[in-house]
């Protein structure tokens, strides 16, 4: 059984930390790992004893200027990475490793996960007067750890033709490395069908509802919904998005 690499483990645990935010514009999390131990962790968001943003605001002041300028004059907030470090000893520091993830509120209110995760420049500066010797975001996972399909995988067919055991095993694997936790889906709309896996965990951890997937897909079907040009759909959960995947194979292609 193949296991999620440990640099997607730990960037998939500063996206958790990043749902602490309290910034209305990005929420990050962060994570520094030495020796293969977390030592602190950090979030974006006002400092101790001051209003947090999320509470006295319906969108951050912020909204339209430049992301990662190095100029915070008029920002409240404590970066994610700040904070982390200000929770460890220097000697802890030294030679480790730093994680960043985080989301980006869309003009709907929505938020995205950001594909390109780095330290402004004052953190940066900070980062290395640390002695931290690594800073790792999604951008920089390796190909087949950074697939969009990670939380959903349909294979599109016309009703009445049913998935071959090869099928679904190949499905199963798109989704996840735990193949055996997952909750299989069928929706079928105007004589085309899509059958596919969604995680379990995935599931689990969005309190996600498979009535918004069976609806996303029907609206796939019907051309309602378009791919963008890897050919990924955006399900929307919760005011979270997650790319799936939604595809008929050409004969003999190999889902990879």
């Amino acid at each position: 059984m193949k296991r999620i690499s440990k640099d997607r483990y730990y960037l998939e645990i500063a996206m958790k930390v990043a749902s602490r935010s309290t910034c209305l514009k990005r929420q990050y999390g962060c994570v520094i790992v030495k020796d293969d131990e977390i030592i602190a962790t950090g979030y974006n968001g006002s400092s101790r004893g001051t209003v947090n943003c999320c509470d006295v605001y319906d969108v951050c002041p912020r909204a339209n200027k430049a992301h990662n300028s190095g100029d915070y004059s008029d920002c409240a907030s404590v970066h994610a990475e700040q904070n982390a470090m200000l929770s460890a000893a220097r000697r802890d520091l030294i030679g480790a490793t730093l994680y960043l993830a985080g989301t980006e509120t869309q003009a709907d209110g929505t938020r995205k996960a950001i594909a390109v995760c780095e330290p402004c420049p004052i953190c940066a500066r900070m980062i290395s007067n640390a002695g931290i010797n690594k800073v790792i975001g999604p951008q920089d996972l390796p190909a087949d750890e950074t697939k969009p399909n990670v939380f959903g995988a349909f294979l599109r067919k016309p009703v009445g033709i049913g998935l071959s055991r090869r099928e679904t095993s190949l499905l199963a694997d798109l989704m996840s490395d735990e193949i055996a936790d997952m909750i299989p889906v069928f929706v079928h709309h105007d004589g085309q069908a899509a059958y596919g896996f969604i995680a379990r965990s995935i599931a689990e951890m969005t309190s996600f509802d498979l009535t918004d997937l069976n609806d996303t897909i029907r609206r796939i079907l019907s051309g309602q919904i378009p791919a963008d040009d890897n050919g990924v759909y955006d399900l929307v959960i919760q005011n979270n998005h997650f790319p799936i995947w939604v595809g008929r194979p050409a004969p003999g292609e190999v889902l990879a």
